[in-house]
């Protein structure tokens, strides 16, 4: 350690000017986003989606991973057992996106088939919800596997909460859907985005997360932050739940992201203010390779309103202290 009594004059004055360059730098900027296909986004023309991907590439956005692609009545492709949703701006909402992204080189990772899981539970409801996803994963493989820019799954709609026994019924559902994606696309990445509450410790976290990694076969792990939902989670809870995520997942040589909550329920499902933002990826930085947040389009794209352009250009001030 330095001997405070050797500090010079100069040298104090100067550690003063650049100390606040030196913590923003511990920051690492947001490179993804999900993205919630639904009733706002969806009578977007070709146009419309092609301003929203130059608005992240221009932040710096590489990534996008799109949610659920089929429910029950409906789905956002071309699919041969479900209907187009309507109304929609495009024939083909997930192929306009995909072409948009291999213009601009961004990496699409494709979620599934979602379900409006109150009233179910049982091993049958997971049984027949892993095997929709993997009819879907078939149909979205035949339309899309010759795009460059598909590099992956994101998998399910049903999120992992806490740290489950890897006997559980919904980790049964993810195995069999791994187990059929690792067939079909043995070279794509696979994501899965878990979330903590305050009722589990970190402990728990890691040590649970060690034993369902030694049988979920996944590339990536994107960890919800939490801050935005209604869970009590404030940015000071982060630190040690990602230490003890990134712990977990190096033990089994995962790649572990953050999935940072860009909007506040409390508030009424608004845009989060910069200052939580910038909190929010100042505590997650050290334990994550990649920052993905929840989600641009809803929260934080110019073209959806004032609040969320705030957001954005609050965002893009700050990502020129950082880069």
């Amino acid at each position: 350690m330095m001997n405070n009594n050797l500090i010079t004059r100069p040298l104090f004055f100067l550690s003063c000017i650049f100390l606040p360059l030196f913590a923003f730098t511990a920051s690492i900027p947001l490179t993804g986003s999900f993205l919630q296909l639904d009733g706002s986004n969806l009578n977007w023309k070709e146009e419309d989606w092609k301003k929203e991907l130059y608005y992240m590439k221009a932040i710096g956005m590489d990534t996008l991973i799109i949610g659920a692609v089929a429910f029950e009545s409906y789905a956002y492709y071309p699919s041969r057992f479900l209907p187009l949703y309507q109304p929609c701006g495009t024939k083909d909402p997930v192929g306009t996106i995909l072409s948009l992204a291999e213009k601009l080189k961004m990496d699409v990772y494709l979620g599934l088939f979602g379900w409006d899981w109150k009233d179910k539970g049982s091993e049958a409801d997971f049984q027949k919800f892993a095997e929709l996803n993997i009819k879907v994963a078939k149909e979205l493989y035949h339309l899309y596997s010759s795009s460059p820019r598909f590099k992956g799954w994101y998998i399910l709609t049903w999120e992992i909460g806490n740290a489950p026994p890897p006997d559980n019924v919904a980790v049964r559902a993810y195995l069999k859907v791994i187990a059929n994606l690792r067939k079909l696309t043995p070279k794509k990445k696979i994501i899965i985005a878990p979330y903590f509450t305050l009722d589990i410790s970190p402990e728990e976290i890691e040590n649970g997360w060690k034993k369902l990694l030694e049988v979920l076969d996944v590339d990536v792990v994107a960890f919800q932050d939490g801050v935005g939902c209604d869970r009590g989670i404030k940015p000071g809870d982060v630190p040690k739940y990602f230490e003890a995520m990134k712990r977990a997942c190096d033990a089994h040589k995962v790649e572990l992201w953050g999935d940072l909550e860009v909007f506040d329920i409390l508030a009424g499902w608004k845009p989060a203010k910069i200052e939580r933002v910038k909190e929010q990826i100042e505590k997650m930085s050290p334990f994550v390779r990649k920052i993905v947040i929840f989600e641009f389009n809803h929260y934080m794209s110019p073209l959806k309103g004032e609040e969320q352009r705030k957001l954005y250009n609050d965002y893009k001030k700050f990502l020129s202290l950082i880069r």
